[in-house]
């Protein structure tokens, strides 16, 4: 049986000492981990409220918008992350996994590297952390879009060129297909065309590199693929529903 190839992107991983904690519910393409030492924080959504207790890990789903309530002073352990060409989708929602035995030792674990310079130590040990708490989700928690083989090909190819655009010639010359054909394919299966997931792809990388990076604007745009900052916030207005600066000053980074 053959698997699709994933990676793992650690975009962030740090245990601030903090007293307070505000979050503005907008949804970001990325996974969130959170370990908190002390009891008294909470996560809200739709009405529910799930605890940042010292016996739990919680596991946010990209694109969950949710708000929060500090409680008192703790290590507030986080860690954001992507899964590229990950092969299924989940939908908006929050896990509150047991933190105890392998969990509890991978997450004991991950906190230490957190004490080392990057890469290898803190890589090594907050990936199997992340990869752990994926690995405790039902399938009723996530959806198989159950792509054909040319198909998971495309979306591995895209996946590894987000810092450019690319066209439906290349794309089609990849998988071996006639691009008219193609392009059908990839609507019917993903429900975009390949320019358009591209682009919202192209957008995700950089709602990374705005929350976790101080690199300026323009820089991002150009990383992405964009020719200018005008071009790359008009497109990333249109796609996120709030302009780059604003994204960067209201969604933080915890």
């Amino acid at each position: 049986m053959a698997f699709p190839v994933f990676s793992i992107h650690l975009l962030t991983a740090s245990r601030p000492a903090m007293t307070h904690w505000k979050h503005t519910p907008i949804g970001t393409p990325y996974w969130r981990l959170y370990w908190n030492s002390e009891p008294g924080w909470v996560i809200r959504r739709k009405g529910q409220e799930i605890p940042l207790d010292p016996d739990r890990v919680v596991l946010v789903a990209p694109e969950t918008a949710y708000e929060t309530q500090g409680g008192p002073a703790t290590l507030h352990r986080f860690v954001h992350f992507t899964l590229d060409a990950f092969p299924v989708i989940p939908p908006p929602q929050i896990w509150s996994l047991p933190c105890e035995g392998t969990m509890l030792a991978l997450a004991t674990a991950a906190e230490a590297s957190m004490y080392h310079k990057p890469p290898w130590p803190t890589m090594a040990a907050v990936s199997s952390w992340c990869l752990h708490c994926i690995a405790q989700l039902d399938e009723a928690d996530l959806r198989d879009p159950g792509y054909g083989a040319s198909i998971n090909e495309a979306l591995i190819y895209l996946h590894r060129h987000d810092d450019r655009a690319v066209d439906n010639d290349e794309l089609a010359g990849v998988v071996a297909m006639h691009p008219n054909a193609f392009i059908r394919r990839f609507k019917a299966e993903v429900g975009l065309t390949p320019q358009r997931y591209h682009l919202r792809r192209r957008i995700d990388r950089a709602c990374g590199a705005l929350l976790h990076s101080d690199d300026p604007i323009d820089e991002i745009a150009a990383a992405v693929g964009f020719a200018d900052r005008n071009h790359f916030t008009r497109v990333f207005t249109r796609i996120r529903g709030i302009a780059p600066a604003r994204f960067r000053r209201e969604a933080g980074v915890r």
